[in-house]
């Protein structure tokens, strides 16, 4: 309604805007008007051309007189139009504020219920969104803390893996040195198993070399034991033999440095 007051509020001041601008002009013909009769009368030569200057002016000044007194009669009629167009449009802007400040007190009892409607609903928008924030933040700090977790976890895993990276290329490391001792140590054993066997065949070799001195030497000692032993059989038999025949010289002058008595000697046997 308000919208429409000023509607008709603009064109009523068109109008009035449109009646200045025909009095404007009006007054700029008058004014025009008056200029040529002012220029008309300018004597060049006064007393030649008075008359020529009364009979050019007379129609001019009727005519200026004529165009003044509609001006006059158009400014009274756009003052009385305008004076009663106001206090209608007065009386009409006044019955429509009334009615329009009427509905507009209604409007606004209904606007502030609405009003009132829509803060409640944005309490409870406010409310609701408020707890969803909470939640949602919440649920951000655990996704944080979990995401924490994880990476702490992740960073623990990365670093188990790691050290057993580490502990297996050190393993492997150890495993290589352990597998080139193993390569040396049987090469080692493999040589050395050479070196015996070789050492066990010279050990061999001298000890049937020294089996064939030995049972060369035993034979020889065998023939000279046999020999001495022949030989001191001999000896003894020898040695015997001269005792037996001492023995016998001696009991044959025991016996006969006895025998003076006549007693006959007994009988010896001589051992041979």
């Amino acid at each position: 309604r308000k919208a429409e007051l000023h509607q008709e509020a603009a064109e009523q001041e068109e109008l009035l805007q449109q009646a200045a601008e025909a009095s404007e002009r009006h007054r700029a013909a008058a004014a025009q008007l008056s200029e040529e009769l002012r220029q008309a009368q300018k004597p060049p030569d006064a007393a030649a051309i008075a008359a020529a200057v009364e009979d050019a002016t007379g129609p001019l000044r009727y005519q200026l007189q004529s165009l003044l007194s509609e001006v006059a009669t158009l400014q009274r009629r756009f003052a009385t139009e305008a004076a009663s167009s106001e206090e209608a449009s007065r009386e009409s802007e006044h019955v429509r504020l009334a009615s329009a400040e009427a509905a507009a007190a209604e409007e606004t009892l209904a606007l502030e219920g609405e009003v009132r409607e829509a803060r409640a609903h944005v309490v409870a928008a406010e409310f609701a969104e408020e707890s969803a924030t909470r939640a949602a933040q919440q649920r951000t700090d655990m996704l944080r803390r979990r995401c924490a977790q994880s990476h702490a976890e992740l960073a623990a895993a990365q670093q188990d893996k790691r050290r057993m990276e580490a502990e297996y290329e050190s393993v492997a490391k150890q495993e290589q040195l352990s597998f080139r001792a193993l390569e040396q140590a049987e090469q080692r054993l493999q040589d050395a198993e050479e070196n015996q066997t070789s050492e066990l065949q010279a050990i061999r070799a001298r000890r049937e070399e020294a089996e064939r001195r030995h049972s060369s030497g035993l034979r020889e000692l065998r023939s000279e034991s046999r020999a001495a032993t022949a030989e001191e059989r001999s000896l003894l038999q020898q040695s015997i033999s001269s005792i037996a025949n001492v023995g016998e010289d001696a009991d044959a002058s025991v016996l006969r440095h006895a025998s003076p008595e006549g007693d006959t000697a007994p009988e010896r046997t001589t051992a041979p």
